[in-house]
């Protein structure tokens, strides 16, 4: 699915409402192999950004798996559609220079707040992750258009 940028960023938003809930939750309900399978997203997208690859389909990874650390179908099922609709548009963004590092830099902090229990700073963590890659985005987007 191709998506605007008004879409994109009604999307994003969601995305923010609703993950920040459920960060809180996989916070409390993680296990170790929740943990594991997110640290292991963050080696692959370090890897692969070094290897120069696109990060788009590792930054839809991480927070689909901190989501399924929640341990509810329906907020995953939810969030696979928000991230199927700006998948276009994130594979532009994840192009631009600087947006994988920053990506990854992010995702490793927030998995350090779950992996300590801490809901409220992995929310806003959370929070601060996505008002920071609307930011880029929207830079990027005023580049390139």
């Amino acid at each position: 699915l191709r998506s605007s940028t008004a879409e994109y960023e009604q999307a994003q938003e969601a995305r923010t409402i609703h993950e920040v809930e459920a960060v809180r939750l996989a916070s409390n309900r993680r296990t170790p192999a929740d943990l594991m399978i997110m640290q292991a997203i963050i080696e692959r997208s370090r890897k692969n950004l070094g290897e120069g690859c696109n990060l788009a389909d590792d930054d839809e990874a991480f927070p689909l798996a901190l989501i399924a650390a929640a341990k509810n179908p329906i907020l995953l099922r939810i969030s696979k559609s928000l991230y199927l609709m700006t998948r276009s548009i994130r594979h532009s963004y994840f192009a631009a220079a600087g947006s994988g590092a920053q990506s990854i830099k992010e995702h490793s902090k927030i998995l350090q707040a779950v992996t300590q229990r801490d809901a409220p700073r992995a929310a806003r963590l959370l929070q601060r992750h996505y008002a920071g890659s609307s930011a880029r985005w929207r830079s990027v987007f005023a580049l390139d258009h």
